[in-house]
């Protein structure tokens, strides 16, 4: 007979019951990770390292939301479809060969060569390579190459996703197959999606009608680090990238791309950011980028700012970028949507140099304006051919502290009709005008600033001296930052691309400059500072009582964790004062001392 089985309650404490719950929740709620590899021939499989998947979709498929989804190197004739699921797709692992497989060995899933276009994705025609849908939120697409799809990752426009994360792929040669599609040829983000994050990734050799490279837009869209390269908008609005919305680009390389060749019109052959109307009205910082080659046939060889959208433009290097057209704008055109629905940006520490130079038009500007509101300082424009700048339909334009070639002109109705050039002298604060910046070696387009004193050589990966010093130096508006050049940097920015930032050229003068370091909290009662002073601390600083920086003095306080200032605080005059809070070291005496002399 077989032995009767019986039940009995579970008796626990209070406290050990609700223990045993939370484990058996979290064990529910654990994520699982799932593998897939082209090379398991067993004829099992199960998502293990030991019989992964052969197809990524399958993994997909098997997939819960939370789950991570690893693939080895190899080549997936597939398109995938991400669906309600919020999952973390790797790619590049070395996994395991054939003969491994058939002897019972896991695949390796640790080391990794994302990036070396191991993973390969080989979409068709019909589809994107990726379609990301339904309450798929918080997924990370990182490490494959994404080629041969109608698109190469698509976003629809419903649902909304947040948080999605694109990084560290190369995706392309999508959109190649005739007809192209109307908007994004490698990424198609549709809609208002937030917080969408395109990181590191290589976009080339994609094609669509308006942003050959990347299309789309939402809120909070951030397109750092990325290589968007050869790209073709075959309509007429962005051949490398076509955005809207609020977000930033920052630090990525905006090459080679074109619009409208075989139209022989478009706009914005590297960028174009337009308008979305005021709800949200479309609102980007561009900072850091290179926009190197592109080309379009109108305006805005390099940049297309349109339609009411803003921007806030710094520390861009845009060179070689051109035009077929003499109305201007080779580098950057910022336009209107009419008369009452103006663009406005403000450019600051940027270098627009040898753009234009393969126009058939000689006359035609670096910038152009019409009925927007632009605004320049601490700039470089320089080596292009015809005006600095052409302005049409009431634009507003203010330049101050830059270094640039002589003219502008304004396009006015001439006696036949049409509308002429009239050049005028160069208005504006504080400029250089027709004075050689003195780059390092535009040929090979370097476009740091030579200095005597020690200039950043990127090939060598070291400070070098030059015979001569660039009129750039020491140059931007003395109320501008300076702190993030190297010492000794003159207590004032440098004009250009460089200025304020790490790989600013040295200045021949620095003043007596007296550090002073504590590795605990610092508090300062009584102080007047009457020459050039740091107060550094890797704590805290905290003010108190009469501290007074008087006319012609600097000071400089940088802390860790936070900065005080107290009421008795007083800045006269003619008196410059920074407070930091970012992580703080104190120098060594040596270092010290050398920055005083």
């Amino acid at each position: 007979m077989a032995p009767r089985l019986t039940t009995r309650p579970l008796v626990c404490s209070p406290r050990s019951c609700l223990a045993l719950l939370l484990f058996l929740v979290a064990l529910q709620a654990a994520a699982d990770h799932w593998y897939v590899d082209d090379d398991n021939h067993t004829g099992t499989e199960d998502g293990t390292r030991l019989a992964p998947f052969t197809h990524i979709q399958a993994a997909i498929n098997a997939a819960a939301s939370g789950d991570t989804i690893s693939v080895a190197a190899g080549i997936y004739d597939e398109a995938l479809t991400i669906a309600d699921k919020t999952l973390v797709l790797q790619g590049g692992f070395a996994g395991a060969t054939t003969q491994h497989y058939s002897t019972g060995q896991n695949g390796d899933f640790v080391t990794r060569f994302a990036g070396d276009d191991s993973s390969r994705l080989n979409g068709h025609a019909q589809a994107p390579t990726i379609r990301i849908e339904g309450d798929s939120s918080g997924s990370t697409i990182d490490g494959f190459t994404i080629t041969g799809g109608q698109r190469g990752i698509e976003l629809p426009d419903w649902p909304l996703l947040n948080g999605l994360s694109i990084t560290n792929n190369r995706i392309e040669g999508n959109g190649l197959a005739d007809p192209a599609p109307d908007v994004g040829g490698g990424i198609v983000a549709l809609g208002g999606h937030t917080n969408i994050r395109v990181d590191s990734n290589h976009i080339l050799g994609n094609r669509a009608g308006r942003g050959g490279g990347i299309a789309g837009g939402g809120i909070n869209l951030t397109l750092t680090g990325n290589i968007i390269s050869d790209n073709e908008g075959v309509l007429d609005h962005g051949g490398g990238v076509y955005l809207l919305g609020t977000g930033s680009i920052v630090g990525n390389l905006i090459a080679n791309n074109r619009v409208g060749e075989d139209l022989g019109y478009g706009w914005g052959g590297g960028l174009v950011v337009v308008g979305n109307g005021a709800d949200p009205r479309t609102d980007m910082r561009i900072s850091g980028n290179r926009f190197v080659g592109n080309f379009a046939p109108s305006a805005g060889g390099g940049v297309y700012i349109d339609d009411g959208a803003r921007a806030y433009f710094d520390h861009n290097l845009l060179y070689r970028n051109w035009i077929d057209s003499s109305f201007g704008g080779s580098a950057l055109y910022v336009d209107c949507l009419d008369p009452a629905i103006r663009s406005s940006v403000e450019v600051n520490h940027s270098t627009f140099v040898a753009n234009g130079v393969n126009a058939t038009q000689d006359g035609t500007s670096a910038i152009r304006v019409d009925c927007s509101d632009l605004s320049v300082r601490n700039s470089i424009i320089w080596d292009n051919p015809g005006n600095a700048f052409n302005l049409f339909i009431a634009p507003t334009l203010t330049v101050q502290d830059s270094l640039i070639q002589s003219g502008w002109a304004e396009m006015l109705p001439g006696d036949d009709g049409d509308f002429v050039i009239h050049p005028e002298a160069w208005p504006g604060v504080g400029n250089l005008v027709d004075i050689d910046p003195l780059f390092v070696a535009p040929a090979q387009d370097d476009y740091h600033l030579r200095s005597v004193v020690g200039r950043w050589e990127a090939a060598l990966g070291q400070w070098v001296r030059d015979a001569d010093t660039s009129p750039a130096i020491d140059a931007a508006h003395p109320a501008s930052p300076y702190v993030d050049e190297p010492r000794p940097n003159g207590w004032r920015a440098n004009l250009g691309a460089y200025g304020n930032t790490a790989e600013a050229s040295l200045s021949a003068r620095d003043g007596p400059v007296t550090v002073s370091c504590e590795t605990g909290p610092r508090w300062v009662t009584t102080l007047d500072v009457m020459d050039a002073l740091e107060i550094l601390s890797e704590i805290e600083i905290i003010t108190s009582g009469a501290v007074t920086v008087h006319a012609g003095a600097s000071l400089i306080i940088q802390a860790t964790q936070g900065i005080t200032i107290g009421q008795g605080f007083r800045i006269a005059a003619g008196g410059r004062f920074l407070a930091i809070v970012r992580e703080t070291y104190c120098p060594d005496e040596a270092l010290i001392s050398g920055l005083a002399d």
